[in-house]
């Protein structure tokens, strides 16, 4: 067999797979529930399926949510901290401000590493990089044996002022390795060399507290893979790694998952020509939004797992609210509907799933209101209940006097909300107008749901992509190796000289090309360097791209961003906090264009559709019947699979050359 490329995506209900044979092009996907005990287990499932073996298997590129659950679970290691003597105590602290300062009922998240678990050592480097006092071995060995005695199953040495020189950290790390050599320890100098203690040691702590479950779940899958295939991971900052970076720092990989998703979209954009996008992904848990513009993804800085727990890295900017298939509808304390956060999961699911389930969901309310039918998920393989979602909704109706359709329906509005409320946030609360963009809707929900909130937030054009369930699994053949290094140089954008900073660079560089190394042969690296800038006095950083070295320019790039995002241009001198690169080394794409065209096929039949805006029953197609530059009549159901897309009333929807429904809203 040609060798074959294969994504898999790992969702709070589903785990999705795709392959592409690299000699034809052709893309297979399926998915099986997420319930297996080891995942490789699945993945034999899920491999077996799509008629492939791991001798196969060129190219295995995996998005999980391992590190994520691990976090938001507090289910991690048992984490250790040596720190500057006087520093015990940063992690408690934390920042001095809040995001709902009006939340009387908030209170600080317990730190990750209790208090008894951190160890104050005598060493100190000043701001300029002087070192003061030198690391003093015998205390750095004894705060590490005692880690050891006290259960620590991994150590994070940070000090004060390392982002300036991190020598005192690299001799503590030497010292704690060779004092225990069977605990991982990790500097924060290695995991995010940049000034701000808080940010770095919240950073260091959380990735330091992922990697023993981390190298496990790694080894797992190499150990299971033959040793010609190459395994790399899907990091949230829009490329995938080795499994030797992502071993040593797990951090990369939270938010893995939505982020694949945004770079398929990106694909579709390139495709098709379509530059300014938001992609709306509905899987079984969350909604996950992203703005593109101009082709690119927004991008943050800092991510916060929890209200006060940032982790600071270069993530693509993903908004996540609990509005997914498997959210779960009820009452608060004042009688009022809600949906979500809380997720039945794959087990037992959504109650219409047939496994059990009672409790209500978004999906049983899109069973109950006819727009899925119960006996179709997963291709059929599993046996759904129509009768069992409308116990459930009738259960929830029941207590608000309401039929089982008008609780459904209720459900499904309210979703909707949420999900609008997502997209609101990454534009119109940021100056953007989001009549402006495309939709793109995938994952198993997004059909059900894009057109109605596309009209809420009067999107004009929605694309749904073929095989949407498995669409940010396609995302990942679509990404290419990347990694990010950046530090603080806290200088003077005037008194910074482009020789200083090619040199600045050029050691940049050097740590990239190591991460890296390993996994596939390099070739063609392309270079990105950017510069973090901000007004004199200022506390936070505006991310700004460098194309050389021009102090002048860059000062009107800067200015010009300040401008947009905060409608201010203050003319003030400009200061340089960090320098970064990110090195990208190409990877080879599927071709979307030689996807197999199945033979046209009649319509498969019609269902009464109970929602709002649909008095008559609504004709259903099957997916595979709609060929390029069909129109499709609305209303319609469109079934594919083990997903349904709900095309309303008033849309005009039309099938492009590489199977997309565009739908004018």
């Amino acid at each position: 067999m040609t060798p074959v490329r294969v994504g898999i995506d790992i969702g709070g209900t589903f785990i999705d797979f795709v392959s592409a044979d690299a000699a034809t092009g052709r893309v297979t996907r399926t998915k099986v529930l997420n319930e297996k005990t080891r995942v490789v287990d699945a993945f034999r499932e899920a491999l077996a399926r799509i008629d492939v073996v791991p001798t196969d298997i060129k190219l295995l590129m995996h998005g999980t949510t391992l590190v994520t659950n691990l976090i938001i679970e507090r289910d991690g290691a048992r984490v250790g901290l040596i720190t500057t003597s006087g520093f015990r105590d940063v992690l408690e602290i934390g920042w001095s401000f809040r995001n709902d300062a009006y939340d009387l009922q908030w209170s600080k998240p317990k730190p990750f590493v209790e208090r008894p678990m951190r160890f104050e050592v005598s060493e100190r480097t000043a701001t300029d990089g002087e070192i003061i006092t030198p690391v003093k071995p015998n205390e750095v060995r004894e705060a590490a044996l005692e880690l050891e005695r006290m259960g620590a199953e991994a150590i994070v040495i940070c000090f004060i002022n390392s982002f300036a020189n991190a020598t005192n950290e690299r001799e503590a790390r030497e010292v704690v390795e060779a004092a225990v050599p069977n605990i991982p320890c990790i500097a924060s100098s290695e995991s995010d060399a940049r000034i701000g203690e808080f940010e770095r040691v919240s950073t260091t702590v959380l990735s330091a507290y992922a990697i023993p479950r981390v190298a496990q779940y790694v080894d797992q899958i190499l150990e299971w893979l033959p040793p010609t295939v190459a395994a790399l991971f899907m990091q949230a900052e829009g490329g995938v790694a080795p499994a030797s970076y992502v071993k040593r720092n797990p951090i990369s990989l939270v938010a893995s998952g939505p982020t694949a998703g945004v770079l398929a979209t990106c694909y579709i954009g390139r495709l098709t020509g379509q530059p300014n996008l938001i992609s709306f992904d509905v899987g079984g848990t969350s909604s996950d939004v992203c703005l593109i513009r101009n082709g690119q993804p927004g991008l943050k800085d800092i991510v916060e797992v929890q209200d006060g727990v940032p982790i600071r890295r270069q993530y693509v900017d993903v908004v996540s609210v609990g509005a997914g298939g498997g959210s779960v509808a009820w009452l608060d304390n004042g009688g009022a509907l809600r949906v979500g956060p809380d997720s039945v999961g794959a087990i037992p699911g959504p109650a219409c799933y047939g496994r059990g389930g009672t409790l209500p969901t978004v999906t049983d309310a899109n069973v109950v209101l006819g727009v899925i039918d119960a006996t179709g998920f997963m291709d059929g393989r599993l046996a759904g209940s129509q009768r069992a979602a409308e116990e459930a909704l009738g259960g929830l109706g029941e207590t608000m006097g309401l039929t089982a359709e008008q609780a459904a329906l209720g459900v499904y509005r309210i979703a909707n909300a949420s999900m609008a409320q997502a997209i609101r946030r990454i534009t119109v609360q940021k100056g953007i107008d989001p009549r402006n963009f495309t939709l793109v809707a995938f994952g198993g929900a997004g059909g059900q749901h894009a057109i109605e909130v596309a009209r809420e937030m009067r999107i004009p054009r929605v694309v749904f992509p073929p095989h949407p369930s498995t669409f940010s699994a396609l995302g990942l053949l679509t990404s290419d190796l990347q990694a990010t290094s950046s530090r603080s140089v806290v200088r003077m954008l005037s008194a910074l000289d482009a020789e200083g900073v090619d040199g600045e660079f050029r050691q940049l560089e050097e740590v990239v090309q190591a991460m890296l190394s390993q996994g596939l042969e390099k070739s063609g690296m392309r270079k990105q360097r950017f510069a973090d800038l901000r007004y004199l006095g200022q506390v936070h950083t505006i991310h700004v791209p460098l194309e050389g070295w021009n102090p002048e320019a860059i000062t009107v790039d800067f200015e010009d961003m300040h401008e947009s995002l905060f409608g201010t241009r203050l003319g003030d001198p400009v200061e340089v906090v960090n320098l970064g690169l990110t090195g990208v080394i190409p990877l080879d794409r599927p071709d979307l264009a030689l996807l197999p065209v199945d033979q046209r096929q009649e319509l498969r039949s019609a269902r009464m559709c109970r929602l709002a805006t649909e008095e008559e029953p609504v004709p259903v197609f099957e997916r595979s019947a709609l060929e390029e530059g069909m129109t499709v009549p609305t209303p319609a159901l469109i079934e594919e699979g083990d997903s349904v897309i709900y095309l309303a009333s008033g849309a005009s929807a039309v099938v492009d050359a590489f199977g997309d429904i565009v739908c004018e809203v």
